[in-house]
């Protein structure tokens, strides 16, 4: 009985040393917030977007020009 109350007390300070140290570290490691746009930083990642997005989508009929509305 006495070895299931050391168990269990261990079990209960190595989760408590866990919760601890990850409460610090989440701390420490935070990242800070992202700072806003400018617009010449925005314009380029919306055309970076938009080629990126037009290579997903790329096909047979994009590659030969049979493709409507483009």
């Amino acid at each position: 009985m006495i070895q299931g109350i050391l168990a269990f007390l261990t079990c209960l300070l190595v989760f408590a040393a866990g919760f601890f140290a990850g409460w610090k570290l989440c701390r420490a490691l935070s990242v800070p917030p992202a700072r806003p746009l400018t617009d010449p930083e925005r314009t380029a990642l919306l055309e970076e977007q938009k080629a990126f997005h037009l290579l997903q989508n790329y096909s047979a009929e994009r590659a030969y020009g049979m493709q409507k509305g483009d």
